[in-house]
């Protein structure tokens, strides 16, 4: 009986999904700590529960500033000056009167915004243990009109109006909040011509969700030398690692003969953004 050989590249995805959470108190009235998480999805989910307004003039909140180091110096708080930066910005998605003379509002960013963000912050080293600096993006409002201007800077906020107390917005630069994300990893098998024929989680037993910390290692992953498929038998010629954030790239490639090229099969790398 004749074998039929085709050739194939396997490659290894990694997934970005993150969770981190963090109690800081940005824009508004606020009363109660405002709540960022990073959750499974890799989106920032973000709520406030502030006073409603009773004055004309007011500020709110529209993003933040990402940075890899802190960016305030005794005068101000510059965050988008000093290195690379990202922006992320919050879109409203709830909003709920909790009776009491406050309003609790929920805000999400998407998984794709966030992460670009990260990477135009220079984050994507980033391990956990690691520190990202959120530093508040400002709009003044004049009644029921947004001034559209974006107030990055503290002096531009402090400036912006004549605020009662324009040193409470000190608070609202250089949040230090700590990298704690765990990516799943996905081996995946595809034909030369991209036919997919075999995907698997790889599993982390050190972790509840199985998952693998962002910045560590992923343990030694063993690929198969052949793979039968449909009643076909298909040789590894090529490995790689793959974010699926960047579909188009192929990282770590190794190529050649399994039996000739031992790291061709057996992967090692470093779990990344």
């Amino acid at each position: 009986m004749k074998i039929r050989i085709k050739y194939i590249a396997f490659n290894l995805i990694i997934l970005l999904l993150m969770e981190i959470s963090v109690a800081l108190i940005p824009g508004g009235l606020i009363e109660a700590a405002d709540d960022i998480k990073f959750d499974r999805s890799g989106s920032i989910k973000f709520t406030t529960t502030s006073t409603k307004a009773s004055t004309s003039i007011r500020y709110k909140t529209v993003g933040f500033t990402v940075a890899r180091n802190a960016r305030c110096t005794s005068t101000n708080c510059a965050p988008q000056q000093g290195g690379p930066y990202g922006v992320i910005r919050i879109t409203q998605v709830d909003e709920k009167d909790n009776g009491d003379g406050t309003v609790t509002t929920l805000f999400e960013v998407p998984v794709d915004k966030v992460n670009d963000a990260l990477e135009n912050a220079g984050l994507e080293t980033i391990s956990n243990g690691g520190q990202i600096w959120f530093s508040s993006i400002f709009h003044v409002l004049h009644g029921s009109r947004e001034d559209l201007t974006d107030h990055v800077s503290l002096q531009s906020i402090k400036n912006a109006e004549s605020w009662a107390d324009p040193s409470r917005f000190r608070q609202y630069y250089d949040i230090p909040i700590t990298m704690n994300a765990y990516y799943p990893v996905t081996k995946i098998y595809r034909t030369s011509e991209g036919v997919e024929m075999f995907t698997a989680k790889i599993e982390n037993n050190a972790s509840p969700d199985r998952n693998w910390p962002v910045g560590q290692r992923v343990d030694e992953v063993s690929l198969d030398k052949t793979y039968s498929f449909q009643g076909n038998s298909y040789k590894l010629v090529k490995s790689y690692v793959q974010s699926k954030r960047k579909l188009n790239e192929q990282n770590f490639v190794q190529t050649g003969d399994p039996d000739l090229n031992e790291t061709l099969w057996k992967r090692n790398f470093t779990n990344y953004l």
